[in-house]
């Protein structure tokens, strides 16, 4: 926990500063909760050492994004950088947690409301709610992710043993989601999405002296809420085209 409050606080931080150097443009600060499924380490941890619970999962994400879109549709770019983390006690004495550096390039297709663009924020937007709100998000990204895998004297019958895996790993991921204006200055944004990820060669144990390289490729359910802030909106010309 002191690890997710020192990273929420550099996020914070971060967004903050990049806002006050820059505030006609809009940001994006997200939250997420991620259920990783890795079935072919499941599988050997379950075979090995008999465990239920699914590697990494859930885990916890936080992300920072900055906005641009096209003039005349409403299809709008979110790249973001995320810090991810996770920590699973597989049994007692077996644990596994990851880290996970992230960019995604995120892109919302507005598809009720494609185009319907006044270039202003969802709150000024005429018309029903889920119409200008509702929008597809497709998010190809890459990530550089650290896998530590963690069993004390009790599981290995010896001292205790670290299997360290890092790995760079492209994914892409297809969502739903929808904007609610709190304000002509804030959206809050729920969005449901679910990700494919590359195949890649993990170290696991077998046993004391033994490991085994395991292939595997992971999909995974993502819920996350954003909240944007529209500076550029407030400070200048879009008020003015309404």
């Amino acid at each position: 926990m002191k690890l997710l409050r020192s990273i929420l606080l550099f996020q914070v931080c971060l967004f903050f500063s990049a806002s006050f150097m820059k505030l006609n443009a809009q940001y994006g600060v997200r939250a997420k909760i991620n259920f990783d499924r890795n079935a072919n380490i499941n599988s050997h941890f379950d075979k090995r050492f008999g465990t239920t619970k699914n590697v990494f999962a859930p885990g916890y994400e936080l992300g920072v994004d900055y906005w641009f879109k096209l003039k005349k549709k409403r299809i709008e770019f979110l790249p973001e950088v995320a810090y991810y983390y996770s920590n699973t006690t597989l049994k007692d004495g077996l644990n596994a947690n990851a880290n996970r550096f992230i960019f995604n390039f995120n892109t919302q297709i507005y598809a009720l409301d494609l185009k319907d663009d006044c270039n202003c924020p969802t709150f000024a937007k005429q018309g029903p709610s889920i119409n200008k709100g509702f929008f597809l998000n497709i998010t190809p990204g890459i990530s550089f992710q650290t896998a530590r895998f963690t069993a004390d004297a009790t599981i290995m019958g010896a001292e205790k043993s670290e299997v360290i895996n890092k790995h760079l790993n492209f994914h892409f991921g297809l969502g739903l989601g929808l904007d609610i204006g709190i304000n002509e200055l804030i959206t809050i944004t729920p969005m449901a999405s679910y990700f494919f990820n590359g195949s890649k060669l993990y170290d696991l144990y077998v046993n004391s002296v033994e490991e085994a390289s395991v292939e595997t490729s992971f999909t995974q359910l993502q819920f996350q809420v954003r909240t944007g802030f529209r500076f550029d909106y407030k400070s200048s010309v879009y008020k003015r085209r309404r």
